[in-house]
Formats: C-alpha cells, structure tokens, sequence
C-alpha cells in the first residue's frame, strides 16, 4: 500500500494558534476533530461522550471546522448543557497545525459503514505528522494503521462506551506514555507515510515494471 501523505509544511511550519484558541485550551486535555463536520462524520456519539465525562473538570472536546451539522451539534450544546465542549470556526490548514499543536489527543470518527473500512481518513496522515496520541474510533485499514504504529487507540464507531473508554485510557497515561505515542506517531508517519517515504516507494514499483 502507499497511502496519501498530508501538507507536510502547511502543518509542520503552522503559525501559532490565536490568543483566543490558546486561551480556551489552556490547561485542559484537549479532545480535538478537525476537518468536515456532516452527516458521514457521526459527530453526535463524540456530544453524547462529552456529557459522560462533563464530571472530570480538565477534559474538553474542540472542533475545528464547519459543515452541514455544524449549527445542529452547536445547538445541541445549548439545549443539552454540555459546557465541555467548544467549536472553532474553519481556518487555513497553517492555522489549523497551530490549533492541533495545543491538543492532547486527536480524535478520527465516522460512522459506522463497511465503505469506510477500507479507507484511511485523509486527516489521519495530518494527524500523525503532528506527533499526537491518536483515537481511531473507525474500522478496518485505518484502525490497523494506528494499532500498527502504536500512536493510539481504536474505538467502535458511533459507540458511546467504547469511545468514552479508549479516551479515559489515553487521559490516565502518564505525561512521558502520552507522549511516547506521539513520537510514534510522527515516526511512523516520516517512516511510512511521509511525501519523502512516498515517493521512493513509487520508485520502487516503477523500477520492478522496468525490470519485470
């Protein structure tokens, strides 16, 4: 497989995050999604979590971007009171690394679909070259490739205990565990997934067509 890599400068070269995002994640264990928020995205289960977990004060849900269901889920957080929970509007993806950068654990949910088995989210790539503990809570190939690079942990789509889990496992770790499956993260994203790794795997094949 040579899978997608992601804007490797635009993120890794992002500006800081704005005074205002910095100062809503500040001293919290942030649960960030950023990216597309529609229907195929299932964003009620990661709400329903949210409510669960509103007891344990440093615990917060971020999410970064816009789309179909954006004003539903904002208005669930007004009728529901769940104050645990903030949305940022979409931003230039050099802004969005700057965001990322303040989080704690990066969060991938879809809902539950065989289709998306056999994809990788594009944001997992950008996920990993951040270097953050990940929460793959979607099936197939892309739960694999978390488990294989051991930057993370799975969790059943749309399933609000199995999520709620996999977040309290990676928020109890310990500061240097957290921080070792970040490293892990980025590691296996330069080894295997990087536009670098891509490109001399092209190479690879076209040379063994020749050869062949």
């Amino acid at each position: 497989i040579i899978y997608n890599w992601c804007d490797e400068q635009g993120l890794t070269q992002a500006k800081p995050a704005k005074l205002e995002y910095q100062q809503i994640m500040k001293n919290k264990f942030n649960i960030v999604f950023a990216g597309n928020m529609g229907k195929a995205q299932a964003l009620d289960s990661i709400l329903d979590v949210a409510k669960k977990v509103q007891h344990i004060q440093d615990i917060q849900f971020v999410f970064v971007g816009g789309g179909t269901e954006t004003e539903r889920l904002k208005q669930r957080l007004i009728t529901e009171n769940i104050s645990n929970t903030v949305f940022i509007p979409r931003m230039p993806m050099a802004e969005v690394g700057g965001v990322l950068e303040l989080s704690n654990l990066l969060l991938v949910h879809l809902k539950k679909d065989p289709l998306f088995e056999i994809t990788v989210p594009s944001k997992t790539q950008a996920y990993m070259a951040m270097g953050k503990p990940i929460l793959m809570a979607v099936a197939g190939d892309a739960a694999d490739l978390i488990q294989s690079a051991e930057c993370g942990y799975v969790a059943i789509s749309e399933d609000v205990a199995s999520i709620q889990t996999a977040i309290l496992k990676i928020y109890h770790l310990s500061a240097s565990k957290q921080l070792q499956m970040g490293l892990n993260a980025r590691n296996y994203y330069l080894r295997e997934l990087s536009l670098e790794s891509g490109v001399e795997q092209f190479v690879r094949v076209f040379k063994k067509v020749q050869h062949d």
